[in-house]
């Protein structure tokens, strides 16, 4: 079955389910060691899911710029006793983490940078659909404390002044907002700052300060954002309103203009190694992006919220506009 189903499968099954008792939350968790290679599933200094590249391209040599990435829930089993945060040393959690989010999406970043994507302790998908606000938010501190001892370690000894993009995913997107807002608005550490592909989750006009929504592909200093669902469809609990930080990952823009699947080119789906063409069309509305699928199999997700593809169905398209960003970014430094 399509890897991209299989996912929208999972996605309706938890967000539906009841959700059971989770254990207590960990009290004053130790700090993670990021000097080790272990803790991370993304590094320059070891062989990751990250460097993969499908048929038909290429990556430079000597890389200009950083990603820092922060990868999506991947902790949903039921299996065993539930707790509100991922063991770090989960082999099996971390093996589905870099088959599927790294593999996947991380990739995309592999042509022109660095990748540093941390392992950290993730809060389980049901945090986001509790009714314990109050432990799931502490468990959301956990994985952001980890996070953000992972940021700590790579600028003190691995940026040394080099351009980063700072990307995240679903949860991964939250704690790299939580990044920017932290090191980057309106710090000096925002003039390193090619842009943040913060993407799965809604983004506010108002979120930063100073740092303001990408309005164009050769924008630096800036944010895109979006979140993919079926033409014509809203969440459940969707509020119509312009609040909302969209940007169309084919024309790369913020208005409402229809872009046409022709544009979208080399996209990921099922096969990693194989990029297809004209998977789907894209277009800003009312605080989403929507979408028509046009792959093989698409008539089988039946959910309107193509929340797993948010980064696989444009892929090719966000790789290249890295690099249009990278190349203005160098130009109006220098």
């Amino acid at each position: 079955m399509n890897r991209l189903v299989v996912f929208i499968c999972l996605i309706i099954f938890y967000s539906c389910s009841s959700t059971k008792k989770m254990s207590n939350i960990e009290t004053n968790p130790l700090p993670l060691d990021y000097s080790n290679l272990d803790f991370w599933a993304a590094h320059p200094q070891k062989k990751s899911y990250s460097d993969s590249l499908p048929n038909g391209f290429t990556k430079k040599e000597n890389p200009q710029i950083d990603v820092f990435f922060v990868h999506p829930t991947t902790y949903t089993s039921n299996k065993g006793k539930l707790y509100w945060n991922a063991k770090i040393d989960d082999e099996k959690l971390n093996k589905k983490t870099d088959e599927t989010s790294i593999l996947f999406q991380a990739s995309i970043f592999n042509d022109n940078a660095r990748i540093f994507a941390p392992r950290y302790r993730q809060t389980h998908l049901k945090a986001f659909f509790t009714k314990d606000k109050i432990n799931a938010e502490k468990a959301f501190d956990i994985a952001y404390g980890d996070v953000k001892a992972a940021f700590d370690y790579y600028m003190k000894y691995e940026n040394n002044g080099r351009p980063i993009i700072i990307a995240g995913h679903s949860q991964g997107m939250k704690h790299a907002a939580h990044l920017l807002k932290d090191y980057f608005d309106g710090k000096p550490l925002q003039n390193l700052l090619i842009a943040g592909y913060i993407v799965g989750l809604p983004l506010e006009n108002n979120y930063f300060n100073n740092i303001k929504p990408c309005e164009s592909p050769n924008d630096i200093n800036c944010v895109c954002s979006w979140r993919t669902y079926k033409s014509g469809k809203y969440p459940k609990f969707h509020i119509p309103n312009n609040k909302i930080i969209v940007t169309n990952p084919l024309s790369w823009k913020r208005d409402e203009e229809f872009v046409d699947k022709s544009k979208n080119k080399q996209a990921i789906l099922l096969k990693f190694a194989n990029p297809v063409d004209e998977v789907c069309d894209a277009q800003c509305h009312d605080g989403l992006l929507w979408t028509k699928l046009h792959f093989k199999g698409s008539r089988f997700i039946f959910n309107p919220n193509y929340h797993v593809g948010d980064f696989n169905l444009f892929w090719g398209s966000i790789r290249k506009n890295i690099q249009v960003r990278t190349d203005n970014y160098f130009r109006l430094r220098n």
